[in-house]
């Protein structure tokens, strides 16, 4: 909260809300940071009714899973990162597949990282769909490098598979360098798909692209 707009009050703010997060985080355990930080899910049989136990995903997604028409379920993720494990994981975009029954997750393959002049983009916040033909079409947030002060790019890149996940196309980039991200991509059901995601420059806000042939344009 603001309790007014004063520099000295804003000040006060920061004290307050750091005072706050230091006071929670005493009560944090050792064993509820191995418990319960990562990328966690719980599963439900009865339609959100009730959910089983906590596990956790090496990889996440704001969107997370995907059923696809045979009944399997693919999970398609940037590398759970944290300060515990910053040095030990290779930050990249892979998919998995997800067991219901046991929670398990079996590596399928990754996505080919992005390089632009040199510099690897930070790509995160994946999300998948299945075409009527089984092809998955993936959208990837991308970011980094240095242009006027500021991302060079904040943009999005399309990468597909034809195997349920095993192998991906190497990324292409479908926006502008700064055009937006990250997307959420709903096919409808004659087979349109329509993909939205954030604008951050002016005029900022959510904007949306659609195609009807299959993610080709």
């Amino acid at each position: 909260n603001r309790y007014n707009l004063a520099g000295e009050g804003e000040e006060a703010d920061k004290k307050l809300m750091t005072d706050y997060r230091m006071s929670y985080l005493s009560y944090v355990t050792d064993e509820d940071v191995e418990k319960y930080l990562g990328a966690t899910f719980r599963i439900s049989f009865d339609n959100g009714v009730t959910f089983g136990k906590l596990y956790k995903s090496p990889i996440t997604s704001p969107h997370g899973p995907l059923e696809l028409k045979n009944g399997k379920i693919i999970w398609v993720g940037r590398t759970f990162v944290s300060e515990r494990n910053i040095n030990e994981v290779v930050d990249k975009v892979s998919a998995y597949e997800l067991d219901p029954a046991s929670g398990e997750m079996t590596y399928l393959g990754e996505i080919e990282q992005i390089i632009e002049d040199g510099v690897q983009l930070l790509s995160c916040e994946p999300d998948t769909v299945e075409l009527d033909d089984g092809t998955l079409i993936c959208h990837i947030r991308a970011q980094g490098g240095k242009k006027d002060g500021r991302s060079k790019y904040f943009t999005l890149y399309q990468s597909e598979s034809r195997d349920g996940g095993k192998t991906w196309t190497k990324p292409v980039q479908i926006l502008a360098d700064r055009g937006g991200a990250p997307s959420h991509i709903l096919k409808t059901g004659d087979g349109t798909l329509i993909a939205t995601y954030g604008y951050r420059d002016e005029p900022a806000g959510i904007r949306a692209m659609i195609s009807t042939d299959g993610a080709k344009t």
